[in-house]
């Protein structure tokens, strides 16, 4: 059984080892990378369209709740 400093070192060298081709595939492909960021760009602003729709749907819910009384 690996000890929990050998369980750990093990996750960093993985991590590690994920990030370098992370990193050098960004420096091969630049055009995927760059696709991804734009990927990325698009979830991110469809999120806050989504959560702008929640606030304005909270405001107009507790605007209706005060002029009810």
């Amino acid at each position: 059984m690996a000890t929990p400093e050998a369980e750990e070192n093990t996750y960093q060298n993985r991590h590690s080892e994920e990030f370098n081709r992370f990193l050098v595939g960004r420096r091969e492909n630049p055009v995927n990378s760059l696709h991804n960021c734009e990927e990325r760009s698009d979830v991110a602003i469809s999120f806050l369209k989504n959560k702008s729709i929640n606030i304005k749907r909270e405001i107009l819910k507790a605007s209706e709740y005060e002029a009810s009384g």
